[in-house]
């Protein structure tokens, strides 16, 4: 398993390289914060993870940069906002990659799995506290879009998704932040499986494979271009 994370770092490094060589937002010795939840942590835990391979991806390109791990599993904005401080601000970074959401959305269940979900409203409000301490310390912020909640594009979960992803690109739109929609990569993935029935994008139905990962570490690091294409 290591030596194809290897490999596919490889690959999302030399495709960076290619096309950023020269023009990427963050630079040489930044610090870059993950502040999100258990999608953000196992990015960083695992060797193969969007973290690590967008930290490999930059070192590719010449960017020397620090991350700041601070993703929690199932954390949602009102526990991200009361770690903000301690886990991302006190440590200076120049950049954070924030992604938040998932577990604040309703995801349908009526069992043991049920969520106690945070309204649309108070997410909003949260993220908007989160921003405005972020904008307050000179910290650049970049959103990333939610993927699904399951490898199922019909549950009502991924319905309930729609409304907190377009609150989180609103809000970032509005204070000039650079949005990216890896959500959107993997949902386009998905889409295109042969066989539905399968898991291929993720492990679980919502934690990242190492393919969801790739697709999302390409969008980020695609997204880090400081002149952007279409």
């Amino acid at each position: 398993m290591k030596g194809k994370s290897v490999v596919i770092a490889a690959g999302i490094a030399l495709a960076l390289a290619a096309n950023v060589q020269g023009s990427c937002l963050v630079k040489d010795r930044q610090k870059i914060a993950f502040l999100g939840d258990s999608i953000t942590q196992f990015g960083n835990v695992n060797d193969g993870g969007y973290v690590n391979l967008v930290m490999r991806g930059l070192g590719t390109c010449g960017v020397k940069a620090e991350k700041i791990p601070a993703g929690v599993s199932g954390n949602k904005s009102n526990q991200m906002l009361a770690r903000l401080q301690k886990d991302v601000l006190d440590k200076k970074p120049r950049w954070m990659f924030f992604s938040c959401g998932v577990n604040d959305t309703p995801n349908g269940f009526t069992d043991a799995r049920k969520n106690a979900d945070v309204p649309l409203a108070e997410y909003r409000a949260n993220v908007s506290k989160i921003f405005d301490m972020c904008d307050a310390r000179g910290v650049k912020v970049i959103v990333l879009s939610q993927t699904p909640v399951l490898e199922d594009p019909d549950h009502v979960a991924n319905a309930n998704l729609v409304a907190y992803n377009a609150a989180l690109k609103e809000l970032a739109l509005k204070r000039g932040y650079r949005y990216l929609d890896p959500g959107a990569a993997i949902r386009a993935a998905i889409a295109r499986k042969a066989d539905k029935s399968t898991l291929e994008l993720t492990v679980d139905g919502t934690h990242l494979s190492d393919v969801g990962n790739r697709i999302y570490a390409d969008t980020v690091l695609k997204g880090l271009r400081t002149v952007r294409t279409k």
